[in-house]
């Protein structure tokens, strides 16, 4: 069937796979599993799908972003000489195109691809591999003045998990430290076609679809907006959030015509 022949090309499974095909629902990362009589699809899965279709496009992904959004450059300037700062998902290390304050930089991202590009292209700057849902993963890591999160929450698939990962960063924010995050604003009319194709999937969850790249690499998406960003970074213990749909030269905008979605908050003294 069509369904079974789309989650084959998603996930890259042999048609002999899908002998048996039902749906069943658990807890916690494991909300939602497809299922066949040999193999089982979790949001573990996904997360695999993601992380191996960038080592696949990495290379091509990095030529595709030379330079940080024009709404990031703001937050930029925040920062002062000798900040430690922090980039969460740094790809190819692009933000550090926009970093004109002399800064202790540290890039981390789960492609080994993406971070191969950003060693060559930034040699003098620090990289690692790591996995923002691990917890185990961000023991080594200190605190920062500053952290950024750019483009990898919509990549996440559940809330979950979400919020493991700004609960981490806010671990690891300095009292009075900042962190900007933003996500793809999927809502906007570009995507709406993406949306059509992928409503196998929205049967699990509406706000899942699959973003290709070079109209042949299917990425996972998890389509935002303002009210579910507000909750999870509420969730993470944030509370003064600045929330903000930015266009492609970083004007204020709307869910509509917004390229961005974008949300910043400083870390504020522990109550006593």
């Amino acid at each position: 069937s069509r369904t079974v022949s789309r989650i084959r090309e998603f996930f890259g499974v042999k048609p002999r796979s899908f002998d048996h095909l039902f749906f069943s629902f658990g807890s916690e990362s494991d909300v939602i599993r497809v299922k066949s009589s040999r193999r089982s699809f979790s949001m573990r899965d996904i997360g695999l799908q993601v992380k191996e279709t960038y080592n696949k496009i990495g290379v091509y992904f990095s030529r595709s972003r030379t330079f940080v959004w024009p709404e990031v450059r703001t937050y930029l300037e925040l920062l002062k000489k000798g900040d430690k700062v922090l980039d969460l998902g740094c790809g190819n290390g692009r933000l550090l195109t926009g970093i004109k304050t002399k800064v202790e930089y540290l890039g981390v991202d789960f492609s080994d691809t993406l971070i191969d590009e950003a060693r060559k292209l930034w040699p003098k700057r620090r990289f690692t591999l790591m996995d923002l849902t691990n917890e185990t993963d961000w023991k080594a890591l200190g605190k920062y003045e500053a952290i950024f999160c750019i483009a990898v929450l919509h990549h996440i698939p559940d809330l979950r998990k979400q919020v493991i990962i700004l609960k981490q960063l806010r671990k690891h924010l300095k009292t009075g430290g900042f962190v900007y995050l933003s996500v793809w604003n999927l809502w906007q009319p570009k995507y709406w076609r993406w949306h059509l194709k992928s409503l196998f999937f929205k049967s699990l969850n509406w706000r899942y679809l699959f973003v290709p790249f070079q109209k042949k690499h299917q990425r996972f998406c998890f389509s935002f907006d303002e009210k579910y960003l507000r909750k999870v970074m509420r969730k993470a213990g944030f509370r003064k959030i600045r929330l903000g749909y930015a266009d492609k030269k970083g004007a204020k905008s709307n869910w509509l015509r917004g390229c961005n979605l974008y949300g910043y908050a400083r870390k504020q003294p522990a109550r006593n």
